[in-house]
């Protein structure tokens, strides 16, 4: 089976999008474009799948649950690794060499500790992954660092109701 190598997701100001790359342990590269709109899509189904994560979903409290979920992201971000260089060295793209744009995102848990997460562009093939809870919080910080890079005012915070991922007041600034 195919394994998770590492995952890139990085602004691309004269696009104003953000390229998400994924790298695999058979050295294939998957490349596709995240656009805000799709970003405002993916937010709100990574925090449903970090909400319902057994721990989280037994706090009664909105604050217990806010609270863990914080604390939970914080320690899985001190465990990832962000500092290594993306490597690809001329990989295969069974999806092509272009970045597919993706339009549809569904996702679920497959367990405490899995969820299975699901990109598609309107037509054609995208992915599937199977992502831990680790994997899961890097992901969230990486969309929340493209996303402010971008300036694209979205409000992209751990611990706070997925159906909240909605246009920000305007600010003056970078967050």
């Amino acid at each position: 089976m195919t394994q998770l190598h590492q995952i890139q997701l990085t602004y691309i100001p004269i696009e104003d999008r953000a390229l998400l790359r994924i790298s695999t342990d058979d050295h294939c590269e998957y490349r596709f474009w995240i656009t805000r709109r799709y970003a405002k899509l993916l937010w709100p189904a990574l925090t449903r799948s970090l909400q319902s994560e057994g721990n989280v979903i037994t706090q009664k409290e909105a604050g217990a649950k806010s609270a863990l979920l914080a604390f939970q992201h914080q320690a899985a971000i001190a465990g990832s690794d962000f500092k290594t260089e993306f490597k690809s060295a001329t990989p295969q793209t069974p999806l092509g060499d272009e970045p597919i744009l993706l339009v549809r995102v569904h996702s679920r848990r497959l367990g405490d500790n899995l969820t299975l997460l699901a990109m598609h562009p309107e037509q054609g093939q995208g992915l599937e992954l199977n992502l831990n809870n680790q994997l899961l919080h890097s992901l969230t910080k990486l969309l929340r660092d493209a996303a402010n890079a971008g300036e694209w005012q979205l409000t992209i915070e751990i611990g706070l109701d997925p159906s909240s991922a909605k246009d920000a007041t305007p600010s003056h600034g970078r967050h």
